[in-house]
This record gives C-alpha cells, structure tokens and sequence, in this order.
C-alpha cells in the first residue's frame, strides 16, 4: 500500500534502520548541535561514512531532505528565512489570484501547483545541491509576483508628453 512508496523512509521493526532515516537521525543530531546558525555552507554531518551513497569527496554534504538540509548548514536563522519567503510567497499568489486578469491569474496558479509539485523533493529529496531543482524553485516563487507587477504597470497610465507651448512670433 502507501508503504510501498515510502520504503525507504519507514522505520524496521526489526535490525537496523533503513540508510536514509540513518542519514536523517545523524544529521538531526548534528543539527541539535549547532542550532541558531548551523553548521556553515561546507559544515558536514558527522558519521556521514555510515550511509552507503556517502563516500566521494562530497560525503556528509547534502542530505534526502531539502528542509533539514537547510537547518543543517544554516541554522534556525535559514529556516526562518525559509518560512518568510513561504509567507512572501502565499501573500503574492493570494494577490495574483485576485487579480481580474484570467492570463495573470492562470501565471499564478501555474506557479501555486509548481510549488506544491516540489514540496515532496523539499522534505524527502535532495533539491538544494540540484540547479535544475533550485532554478524551478526560483522560477514558481516569482511568477506570482511577476503577474501583480504586470497588473499593477498595466493599471497605470502611461505618461503623456506636455504639449509644446506655441511661440507668438510676429511674421
């Protein structure tokens, strides 16, 4: 059933835990560590040689959950970032979608369902040492602010010219 798509993520009732809650018990504990600001951009879990994928030049610097990552190497102060650009972010779409424009609504809805097409690869996935993953990232938060930013300039009206005063120039 709905186990099957978690897999790797449920616990053993029996024997050791699976590899990536291994890797997400050890980086919570690195977390617990250095809790206000992290452990840095190059900040590594410890015991990173336990999780069989972790073994390159790279190990222990990235984890199977975009959140915890972000906790990971910035901190309380990275997820209150996070969660203001989250606010940022429903504040925008929730403008957009009032909008009366259905093409700028549409641009905000298609960035509202591209956000929660990502939220899982955020939790349970690996999307913040992606480019591929942070660029459509980039791209869903600001569609909606784009779309008001169109509406707002299409509200205005475009300044017009003064018009020339004529000279009186006897002929």
């Amino acid at each position: 059933g709905a186990a099957a798509w978690l897999f790797d993520l449920m616990g053993s009732r029996f024997g050791a835990e699976s590899a990536r809650v291994l890797e997400l018990q050890l980086a919570w504990a690195s977390f617990t560590d250095s809790p206000w600001v992290g452990l840095g951009a190059w900040g590594r879990y410890a015991y990173s040689h336990l999780i069989p994928w972790q073994t390159s030049v790279t190990a222990g610097n990235f984890l199977h959950s975009g959140v915890l990552h972000l906790a990971l190497k910035t901190g309380v102060v990275g997820l209150l970032l996070l969660l203001a650009l989250a606010l940022a972010f429903g504040r925008e779409c929730r403008l957009a979608l009032r909008l009366d424009d259905p093409a700028r609504r549409a641009v905000a809805l298609v960035a509202l369902c591209g956000v929660l097409f990502l939220l899982p690869d955020l939790f349970i996935g690996t999307p913040v040492p992606q480019l591929r993953t942070m660029q459509f990232w980039a791209l869903c938060l600001g569609l909606p602010g784009l779309a008001t930013a169109a509406a707002a300039s299409a509200a205005r009206p475009t300044p017009q010219p003064a018009p020339r005063a004529r000279s009186r120039v006897p002929a």
